[in-house]
Parts: C-alpha cells; sequence; structure tokens
C-alpha cells in the first residue's frame, strides 16, 4: 500500500502511512463492506498529513485492483488443481468451470473499467440511470460520489500506465501477503487434520476468499468460512476439522491483527489535532 504512494505523485512521511496501512487493512478484514470501511479510514486519516481525499481513494482503488488481481489468480490456480483432481465429482467440475468463466469475465471487466475512459463511462452512466430510483435527496450525493469515483480511477490508470516499474515492489509485497495467507490457513488447518494434501488447501482456500469477497458481508462472515468447509469436505476432509480449521484462521488473521492494531488507533485519536487538512 505505502509503496504506491510514489508513483501516484504523493509525497508524504513514510512511518505515519504505514501505520495508516496497518490500521486500515486491519479494519477492512473485519468490517470491510466491499472495502469502503478501509478506504474511508485511510482518507480520514491521511488528510491531516495533507493527502486529498481524491487521491487517497486512487491510492485505495489501484492497491484493490492489484489486490484482486493477486486473489483471482489464486482462484484460477484453485480451481485447476480442483479440476486436476481424479476424486472431484462431475457436478462439482461443472461449477467449478462456471466459476472459471466468472473470474475471466471479472477481470475482463474490471481491466476494461479502469484503463478505458469509454467503458467506464457506460458503466457509470448505467449506474446513475439506476441511481434515479432511489429518492431525491439522496440522487446529489450519490452522483458526486460517482463523479469521485471517475476521477479517482482515472488517476489509477495514469499512474499505472505512466510508471508500471514502479508497481513491481507493490505487486512483491502482495505475492508475499497472499502466500502466507495460504500458509497460514494451511497450519491452521494442520493442527486438526495434519494429512491434507497442498492441493486441496489452495483449491478450497482460493474459492472460500472469492465468495467472502463476492458477498460484501464484513470480512466475509459465515460465507467464507461455510463455503471453506464446505470445498474441504468435498475433496475428503472431516467436516469437523475443515470448521476447526476455519474458525482457527478466523481467529488468527481477522481478529487478531485487529486486536493489535487498536493502539495504533489510539495514537491517532491522541494527535488528531494535528496537520491541516488538505483539498480535495
Amino acid at each position: 500500500m505505502v509503496a504506491l504512494f510514489g508513483p501516484m505523485g504523493v509525497a508524504v512521511p513514510r512511518q505515519p502511512m504505514m501505520r495508516i496501512a496497518l490500521l486500515s487493512i486491519a479494519v477492512n478484514n473485519v468490517v470491510s463492506f466491499g472495502g469502503v470501511a478501509g478506504y474511508s479510514l485511510r482518507a480520514a486519516l491521511s488528510r491531516p498529513h495533507g493527502v486529498a481525499a481524491g487521491r487517497s481513494l486512487a491510492i485505495s482503488l489501484t492497491h484493490a485492483y492489484l489486490n484482486n488481481l493477486f486473489m483471482f489468480l489464486l482462484l484460477a490456480v484453485g480451481v485447476l488443481v480442483l479440476l486436476g483432481d481424479p476424486t472431484t465429482e462431475g457436478a462439482w467440475r461443472h461449477t467449478l468451470k462456471a466459476v472459471a468463466v466468472l473470474v475471466v469475465a471479472f477481470l475482463v471487466l474490471s481491466t476494461a473499467a479502469l484503463f478505458s475512459g469509454a467503458v467506464r463511462g457506460v458503466i457509470l452512466r448505467t449506474i446513475a440511470r439506476l441511481a434515479r430510483l432511489l429518492p431525491a435527496r439522496w440522487r446529489p450525493p450519490f452522483t458526486a460520489a460517482l463523479d469521485e469515483l471517475d476521477q479517482a480511477l482515472g488517476r489509477a490508470a495514469q499512474a499505472l500506465g505512466r510508471s508500471p516499474e514502479a508497481m513491481v515492489w507493490p505487486l512483491v509485497f502482495l505475492g508475499v501477503h497472499w502466500c502466507a495467507m495460504v500458509g497460514v490457513f494451511w497450519c491452521c488447518l494442520s493442527a486438526f487434520a495434519p494429512s491434507v494434501d497442498a492441493a486441496v488447501v489452495v483449491g478450497g482456500f482460493s474459492l472460500s476468499v472469492v465468495a467472502g469477497f463476492a458477498s460484501l458481508l464484513p470480512g466475509g462472515l459465515g460465507v467464507q468460512d461455510g463455503s471453506l468447509t464446505a470445498v474441504l469436505a468435498l475433496q475428503g476432509v472431516a467436516v469437523e476439522d475443515a470448521v476447526l480449521g476455519a474458525l482457527l484462521f478466523r481467529f488468527v488473521y481477522y481478529v487478531t491483527p485487529f486486536l493489535v492494531t487498536l493502539p495504533v488507533y489510539a495514537s491517532f485519536l491522541r494527535g488528531r489535532g494535528g496537520g491541516a487538512p488538505a483539498e480535495a
């Protein structure tokens, strides 16, 4: 996250931005609603350091795009692994193939929306038309939010196109992050089912994370855990072991970082009077 500030043309001290990134990501894991919680907190905490809300949103969207690329790459690997498993049943195979088609469609659409102003305009105009169904008092702020989103996506596309080599370190960090997530889950599952194959772990984990992300529920609560248990059970893991592994991972990866970052948030509250707000 912090590695994106340079390519986006934002010159700020690295230490407070590291704390903001740590805090916003931990909050996003727990109370995420499509990333809105983390984006809002990041913008609010970055503002006293001279980061305009529009640029903060552009950085968040760039990070989200790169993060989603890794998430769906992991999903593609998981689907291929499960399709290559001879124990995977026929109906389950058809479901996995449908998931693969949806993944490709999402990646194509999201990439086109980011880098093509014409495609982005069509999507946003369609959303604006649908917004006419909302009460009249909600329409102006909703339209303003769409305009701000369009500008932020434009900034993100310009940054990615202007210096693609600057994205190397963010991609490296994201790759390490996703590999660490899989490794942590494998350790959690191994505490109850030590003989689970790596292919089953990758396949089940990738499908469940995407299911939780698509649900828009806080941290994918329930959806991620249930789908993870279901996929592992379909691949031969005992249901009770899958449930316990999923719950342990939920505590280790979601709850623990949130608790650890509470003192960081308290330090921001103590120093919230410093710094001047930036113009959007």
